[in-house]
C-alpha cells in the first residue's frame, strides 16, 4: 500500500510501479502527507509506505485521513481543493 503524490504514482518511474514488481498486490492512494488506517485494515496490507514532497506540505499532516470521506468531498465539490483553502484565514 502506497499513500503518496505524483512521485509515487503508478508509472515506470514511480514508487508504486516498482513495488508492484515485488509484491503480489499493490494499492496506490493519492494522499500525500496522510494515511487511512481503516483502508489499510480493510485491504489487509502487509506493508504501508507514505510519501510526499515535503516542500509542498503547507500544514502539519493529520494523524489519519478517511479516503472515502475525501473522495466524497471531492465529488460533492466537483473539483480538487485549492492550496489557499487548506490554510486558515488570519482575519
Amino acid at each position: 500500500m502506497v499513500f503518496g503524490d505524483s512521485y509515487a504514482h503508478n508509472d515506470s518511474n514511480g514508487l508504486s510501479w516498482w513495488m508492484s514488481r515485488v509484491f503480489e498486490e499493490t494499492h496506490f492512494v493519492w494522499l500525500p502527507f496522510g494515511w487511512d488506517p481503516a483502508y489499510v485494515a480493510r485491504t489487509g496490507a502487509a506493508v504501508v509506505v507514505t510519501e510526499g514532497a515535503e516542500r509542498f506540505c503547507v500544514r502539519p499532516p493529520a494523524a489519519s485521513v478517511s479516503v472515502e470521506i475525501l473522495a466524497e468531498e471531492t465529488r460533492t465539490r466537483g473539483r480538487a481543493i485549492e492550496l489557499h483553502e487548506l490554510e486558515p484565514d488570519d482575519d
